[in-house]
């Protein structure tokens, strides 16, 4: 086993390491490539609180 650096995408999502030392998960690169697909890669975001 060999160590190859700082890990920052597994299984299609992408760790980011926090200031704090903590770890999240983002799967930003799976929504834009969902959008792209369906020609939806232009559409207007918008925040939603729940």
């Amino acid at each position: 086993m060999t160590d190859s650096g700082k890990c920052a995408f597994v299984l299609g999502i992408e760790l980011v390491d926090g200031p704090d030392g903590s770890v999240t998960m983002c799967q930003r690169r799976y929504v834009d490539d969902i959008l792209k697909r369906f020609a939806m890669d232009e559409c207007k975001a918008v925040l939603l609180v729940l």
